[in-house]
């Protein structure tokens, strides 16, 4: 009796690619390295409410401007540009090039942020920020001081209020997400897709990578990358201080909806307080 071809098996027999590494399964998706004859991609296969469901559509509006490029789009299904060679951005960062990392960043943005966002189901930061009010309505969490959480809320509110231009964010822009695809220069992985501000779209790389987490901790070196950001995207770097400490108090709040470790959570908070000691007040 024949098993039943996995989600990936069936994709690879109906576009004709051949299997180019082991599959492997994410929360959002079964994930696979592929190749056609010499041409290697990526071939996604997207899980029922995926939250890589937008990721399609977003990385079509980049049109391959440092961003992979869309190959095909079926059903559930994605086949997607490889980056080669395919190494991250952190490694820049471990190698004690970190200014030279934050410099790629700024070009990957400028290159990515051109156009006015289309037309979609997309979320805005407003809406990633009602987890202020979430956190609020239930238990709780001691890892997460008052103080710093009612700071970071009304700095949240007051940046929402008061945004520029809006475009579609990746929305989770950090060096794990920016690959060397060689002679394509630096490509972008995985946008979650978030309408918002330019300068809110510097505060996933201000945390990150998650391998440097006493360099990212250390406030001269928040201060420094929030300078070559703001001086290099023509950007307020009081904006990105706030949106990078109001975010890190965000992604707090997350690990505790998700029910994640203690750990993390308190690494977050960690997070914003070097952040908010950049603050005035």
């Amino acid at each position: 009796m024949t098993s039943a071809m996995t989600p990936v098996e069936l994709w690879l027999d109906r576009w004709d690619l051949e299997a180019d590494g082991e599959a492997v399964e994410r929360n959002g998706a079964h994930v696979a390295f592929v190749r056609r004859g010499l041409y290697r991609a990526v071939l996604k296969v997207l899980k029922p409410g995926s939250d890589e469901a937008l990721a399609t559509a977003m990385l079509a509006h980049y049109r391959g401007r440092s961003a992979v490029r869309v190959l095909g789009h079926e059903h559930n299904a994605v086949l997607l540009e490889r980056a080669l060679p395919g190494t991250e951005l952190t490694g820049t960062v471990l190698a004690g090039r970190d200014d030279e990392a934050v410099r790629i960043l700024c070009r990957v943005i400028a290159d990515l942020h051109q156009d006015d966002p289309p037309p979609g189901p997309w979320p805005t930061v407003e809406d990633w920020g009602q987890a202020f009010a979430r956190y609020r309505a239930g238990e709780p969490n001691t890892e997460v001081p008052t103080d710093l959480l009612d700071r970071a809320e009304a700095e949240f509110m007051d940046l929402c209020a008061t945004q520029g231009r809006r475009f579609l964010l990746h929305g989770d822009l950090h060096h794990e997400n920016v690959l060397d695809g060689g002679d394509r220069g630096w490509l972008v992985i995985d946008p979650k897709g978030v309408i918002g501000e330019l300068a809110y779209e510097t505060g996933a790389s201000l945390r990150n990578p998650g391998e440097a987490r006493d360099l990212y901790n250390d406030p001269r070196t928040i201060a420094a990358r929030a300078r070559i950001f703001a001086a290099t995207l023509g950007l307020p770097e009081d904006r990105i201080l706030r949106w990078a400490f109001a975010q890190a108090v965000l992604s707090a709040l997350w690990h505790v909806e998700d029910e994640n470790d203690d750990e993390d959570v308190a690494a977050a908070i960690e997070t914003a307080a070097a952040m908010r000691s950049l603050l005035p007040g």
